[in-house]
């Protein structure tokens, strides 16, 4: 059994697609963790709506960011006692970067062989990535740089 955590905030907008693709896609062995990082519009009713065996959420009462999102939701699943319950732990943004299918098959990679972690990236294939102005120049200064 795996686990997702999917931090989120403000996502009310683009939720509903995500949590559709997960209700109706080709999933097993796979749980999902939202983890509302002090939304102040409607993401966690959203998700409330559709909290199933296979999807979960957890409220954080104010906005700390995706990487303490991420991180709480691995302590929730600790202090629960559900760490021992999942072979595999990943995260994903709000948005389902990739297919559930690919998602299956990434797991299905792990748990088949002796790798320890699998990585996915945008960049590759025809998907365009919409970046902010000037955040590219500062992604290659701290590539460069570490």
């Amino acid at each position: 059994m795996t686990i997702i955590i999917i931090p989120c905030f403000n996502e009310e907008k683009r939720i509903l697609k995500t949590l559709q693709s997960i209700k109706n896609g080709q999933i097993e062995n796979i749980s999902f963790l939202f983890v509302d990082d002090g939304s102040v519009d409607r993401t966690a009713s959203i998700i409330s709506s559709f909290l199933s065996d296979k999807i979960s959420l957890l409220r954080l009462k104010k906005n700390l960011g995706k990487g303490f999102a991420i991180k709480r939701g691995f302590e929730y699943l600790k202090t629960k006692g559900c760490s021992e319950s999942y072979a595999s732990f990943g995260y994903m943004d709000a948005d389902l970067p990739i297919t559930l299918s690919e998602l299956n098959l990434m797991i299905s990679k792990v748990a088949s062989s002796s790798r320890d972690m699998v990585y996915a990236c945008r960049r590759e294939g025809k998907l365009r990535v919409k970046r902010r102005f000037g955040r590219g120049s500062i992604s290659l200064f701290f590539w460069i740089c570490c």
